[in-house]
Order: structure tokens, then sequence, then C-alpha cells
């Protein structure tokens, strides 16, 4: 079983969700004993849930370049950047009321008490330019006793999070992967061995890999527009959204790609042409592979893997949340890479994969005990920041796999049944560093 820099263990529950806590890590410079933080510690898990700024990154975040996350005009920036911040201070002073009606006034105190340590679970989602001077208006505590719990990986060999000395990785959806594979009524163990003897047997995959790119983030749209470019998605299953998530406007659609467009031009390394746009300008409707819509996230549950794609295909070209490098339009961290479930999947389902997600996420996976087949798949292009070189990259890669013969690949995924069983029983037996702990005394927090 896998060991963890940081592990919370959490006690009595004062109100739904919100819990005494105590906190043990164990970084590379502690030769032998770990160190236990002894602050009194509140830990909050829903919070999500109970606090609208933390529902949204334009609430929660600070844009790293205003003029072009928006528009060219200046007079605009500035009008969007003030009734931003007007909204901002009215969700705050919401979510300040919620505190105080619901959190019991001994709660209250406790929090406010300069000995306490205030822990605040976004395990799901992966935003890394947070304003913790904001959050801290919600509790009227200052910033400094507040800890962030982030899907954001902080490699291990690190001391502190890359994102600040308050800031703890959780390993939120590799934990939901886990739980899956363990669920006997979701049958991903019963798939899983399905899948090892189509590759005992050498069944044919008529399919080269699977491409599902449902939410349209512009990485997400340029490397549709690059595997199209590389005349890649006729050999995919392969899925691209157009209208989801409450979007009805084919306007909107319309401006993200002309953006995009506006910005591949402006770029030299772009290998993007006119025709490129064009064939993404003629998608007027959600491109599906399967019976699925696209309408609804089926980010877990039984629903999460169509297991024909994966019993037909070589490999997954996985999509990640929010690939960065794509400057200015998507600016992030580099190599403090976000882990979505997405990542795990291939464990759960026997395949090998090329990643398009963050600088540095399959080193992250490699980071955290996987084999990710740096044997079989050039994973060269992790470590490239610059999001058009990494896509480019990443398409390289994909057209090198799908010159190999199928029977070449036949031989392959078969000689990987050991590797593949590796990583699917390492992942289910992945526990979560946030634990919960039962003791008879509600009072007693000693770890056990």
């Amino acid at each position: 079983m896998k060991s963890f820099r940081d592990t919370l263990n959490l006690y009595q529950e004062h109100i739904y969700g919100v819990f005494e806590a105590t906190h043990t890590y164990h970084y590379p410079s502690h030769m032998v004993n770990p160190t236990v933080v002894t602050n009194r510690i509140i830990y909050i898990s829903n919070a999500v849930d109970q606090f609208d700024t933390l529902k949204s990154s334009e609430l929660l975040c600070l844009p790293q370049d205003e003029a072009d996350l928006y528009s060219n005009d200046r007079a605009d920036d500035v009008k969007y950047i003030t009734e931003r911040e007007n909204h901002r201070k009215k969700v705050l002073e919401k979510d300040r009321r919620n505190f105080l009606s619901k959190f019991p006034p001994v709660l209250q105190e406790i929090i406010k008490d300069d000995n306490t340590l205030l822990y605040i679970d976004h395990g799901i989602e992966g935003w890394d330019n947070i304003l913790f001077d904001r959050v801290c208006e919600i509790f009227d505590i200052p910033k400094e006793r507040i800890r962030w719990l982030t899907s954001c990986y902080k490699f291990n060999n690190n001391e502190t999070h890359p994102m600040g000395d308050n800031v703890i990785f959780i390993n939120y959806f590799e934990k939901i992967m886990a739980d899956q594979c363990a669920d006997e009524s979701m049958n991903f163990k019963a798939n899983f061995e399905f899948q090892m003897e189509h590759y005992k047997n050498k069944k044919k995959r008529p399919m080269l890999c699977t491409s599902y790119m449902r939410r349209r983030r512009f990485p997400r749209t340029f490397m549709a527009l690059m595997l199209n470019h590389n005349n890649l998605l006729k050999h995919m299953y392969w899925s691209l959204g157009t209208l989801v998530d409450g979007q009805t406007d084919f306007k909107a659609v319309e401006y993200q790609i002309g953006r995009l467009e506006k910005w591949s031009n402006s770029k030299w390394n772009s290998p993007l042409e006119v025709a490129d746009f064009d064939w993404l300008r003629s998608i007027d409707k959600n491109i599906t592979c399967d019976s699925n819509t696209l309408v609804d996230n089926l980010a877990y549950g039984n629903s999460s893997i169509t297991w024909k794609h994966m019993w037909n295909t070589k490999f997954a070209l996985v999509h990640e949340t929010m690939p960065n490098g794509l400057e200015p339009i998507f600016k992030g961290f580099d190599h403090i890479p976000f882990l979505s479930e997405k990542a795990y999947k291939p464990f759960a389902t026997g395949q090998l994969f090329v990643m398009h997600g963050c600088v540095g996420t399959v080193r992250a996976l490699r980071d955290q005990g996987y084999d990710v087949f740096d044997d079989i798949i050039s994973h060269d292009y992790d470590l490239v920041e610059d999001g058009i070189e990494r896509a480019k990259k990443i398409c390289t890669e994909v057209k090198r796999l799908s010159m190999i013969p199928d029977n070449e690949w036949e031989d392959i995924l078969k000689s990987l049944i050991p590797r593949f069983e590796y990583n699917f029983n390492h992942l289910s037996q992945v526990r979560h560093n946030v634990l919960r702990v039962h003791v008879n005394d509600p009072k007693d927090r000693t770890i056990q």
C-alpha cells in the first residue's frame, strides 16, 4: 500500500461535513519520524457545496492576464473586471451569512481561535491561483490559518506544495477510481479480466484509440483540430461537445472558435490552416461515438466507461481536464498537474495511454508508482511546456502508434498483461490520505 507525505485523520463531526482532525506529514528532509501538526484542526469536507465562492473559478481565482483572457478592448476589460469584483463581493457576503447561520456559535468560536487551522477540501477542482485573502473573508480569519486541499499534484521530492506551504495534495480522484475498482456491483474487475482474456487470445482491435473531448475547453478544441489536421480521427472512437453544460447558443461556440483561430494565427509554430477551422465550424452538434449524448458529465459510475470501446482499441488518448501551456488563452503553473479521474482510468481498464494533460501529468503518475509503459509509448511530450509543441508531439506519437501493424499490436498487448494487472492492483489498493477515524470518546483526537 502506498504511503503519503500528508495524512489527515477525521474524528467527531460537528455538523455535516465539518470535522475535528489531525494532520501528520513526513517530507523528504524528515529522516525518521513524521511531524504532527499541534494546532487544533477543523476540516470542511464539503466546502464546495456550502460556499458559492468556491464553485466558480472566476470568483475564487486570480486571472493571470486580464486583457488576453477577455477582449482586445481595454475599456471592456476594465468593465468586466469591475463587474466581476462587485459580483464576488456579493457572493462572499452571502457565503459569510451562510457561515454565520449554519455553523453553530461554538464551532465559529473554535474556528476563530488563534490556535485553530481551517482545512478546506477543494479536491474536486484543480485551480491553482486561489485568492486566499478573499476566501478568509468568509470565516473572518487571517489567510495564514487556512490550509487548502487540492488535486493539483505535489511531487514526492518536494518539501512543500509549489502553490504554497498552506496547500496540501490529496488523491481525491485516484481514490474514487480505486473505490470503483473495488465495488463488485460496478463490474470493473470482471470487465478488466475480460480485457486481459482478449489480450491473451490476441483479439482483433479494429480501432486505434478512444479520444473523448466532451467539454470544449481551449486545449481540447485545439487538440481536436490537430487530430483532424493529421487525419487521425477516422481511426478513433471520438467525441466533441458543442452544446453541453447548459450552453444552448451556437453563437458562443462561434465566438470561442474565432478567438482560438485568431490566437492560432498569431503563433509561428501553429500548423493549423483556414481549412481546419472551417472543419470545426461545420460541426453544429455534439459528436458522439456511442449512446451517450454528452448532455451529462459521466465522470463516475457504471456509465463512466464504455467497455466495448476499451475492448476494441489499442490504447487510450486521454484528454485531461485542463492542459496548460496554451498561452495566453489558458495559463497555469508549470509542473503542477491536475489529476482527475481521467488520468487513472487506463489503469482500471487495462490500457496503454497517451496523455494530453498538464506539463508533468505522466511524470506524476510515474511518481505515484504506476507503470506508464515508457518502453512502449514515447512520453517525451509530457515535459514540453509550450502547449502547441506538446500537442504536436502527442500527434506525432499517435501517428507512430497508428502505423504499427495489427499483428504486432496483438503481440505487444499480450506481453503486457502482467503490467496491466500490476497497475489495476496498485490502483485497487490505494487508500485516501484523508481518513475517517471512529473513536468511542468524541473528544479523543489521538492518532490511532
